[in-house]
């Protein structure tokens, strides 16, 4: 475990728990199993539906003194540099450039794959996200910070082939006098378009779970480390989500099963690690802090609205 210098206390700002899970979020979640196994006593986590919070409009972000940082990479380079500083014993060795590139290869890979779960399906999103959201974020936020959360998804699935023409479907848009009545020929359709999709988030799974399990074999972590890395945190997340996430349509949850129970039990490990009182009888100390902040207010969201658009024209 890291100790951090007193006076200046690391402060984590993440999407809120669900699903037993500390966050419903893969970025956040990755930064908190990170935070957890080698700063359990020295942080503290705020639960926030209010991205506008950090300077750049993002969740989750870390500050640390008078610094702010955003994106799970910048957030986790920045803890590795404190345990480097504060660390007597020395560090043990890996091939960071190996690394580094395994951990854009997750990021953008595999957390598409588990966003498709989350967000492409207009069901998973409904029963999912948006149920999630809806219950945490007060008016008028919850009629649009769910849909812009979900179109920032989009703009990463669509080039990924993971994006279908049915998630753009708005089951909760009122109907109206001269919508066009759907007839057998578009229920099929339909259905065609979700085994379609099915098969191809399947076949993309397949292919990066694939190439990920020779990488850990038997090892406890990847890359037969001791301990695990931001790498072993991050793939950590994407697989607890997909086993953990209470969703309508899951076909991901069933092939980590039956074809790779190695990354299954690796994510399960990561996790007991980090948490070993969510995961055994022990009550341990170590559980972090934890608050939840409130959102800004109708006036404070209105503002903030105002500025982005005036950005966006200068």
């Amino acid at each position: 475990m890291t100790n951090v210098e007193p006076g200046h206390a690391l402060t984590l700002y993440i999407w809120p728990h669900s699903w037993n899970l500390p966050s419903f979020d893969v970025d956040s979640l990755a930064c908190v199993l990170y935070l957890q196994i080698y700063f359990s006593n020295d942080y503290e986590l705020v639960e926030s539906t209010d991205p506008d919070l950090s300077s750049a409009c993002v969740l989750p972000f870390l500050r640390h003194g008078n610094e702010e940082i955003v994106t799970t990479r910048g957030i986790v380079k920045y803890l590795e540099n404190l345990r480097k500083r504060s660390n007597d014993r020395e560090q043990e060795k890996l091939n960071w450039a190996k690394m580094t590139a395994w951990e854009s290869y997750a990021n953008i890979h595999l957390k598409d794959v588990v966003n498709s779960v989350l967000y492409a399906d207009p069901d998973n999103y409904r029963e999912g996200i948006h149920a999630i959201l809806s219950t945490k974020l007060p008016i008028p936020t919850r009629y649009y910070l769910s849909r812009r959360l979900r179109e920032q998804v989009r703009e990463s699935l669509e080039p990924a082939g993971l994006w279908t023409s049915r998630a753009d479907e708005d089951d909760d848009a009122p109907k109206r006098p001269f919508d066009k009545v759907k007839t057998i020929v578009d229920d099929k359709d339909k259905i065609f378009d979700e085994a379609f999709t099915k098969e191809k988030l399947l076949d993309k799974a397949r292919e990066i779970f694939d190439v990920l399990n020779p990488l850990l074999g038997h090892a406890s972590f990847f890359f037969e480390s001791k301990e695990p890395s931001s790498l072993d945190c991050q793939i950590a997340s994407c697989v607890l989500i997909l086993e953990n996430a209470k969703l309508p349509k899951n076909p991901l949850h069933t092939i980590l099963h039956d074809s790779y129970p190695h990354i299954l039990e690796h994510a399960q490990r990561t996790m007991s690690l980090a948490f070993p009182q969510l995961t055994s009888d022990q009550q341990g100390s170590s559980a972090p802090k934890v608050s939840t902040l409130p959102h800004a207010n109708v006036v404070v969201q209105i503002g903030r609205a105002m500025r982005r658009v005036a950005q966006s024209i200068l």
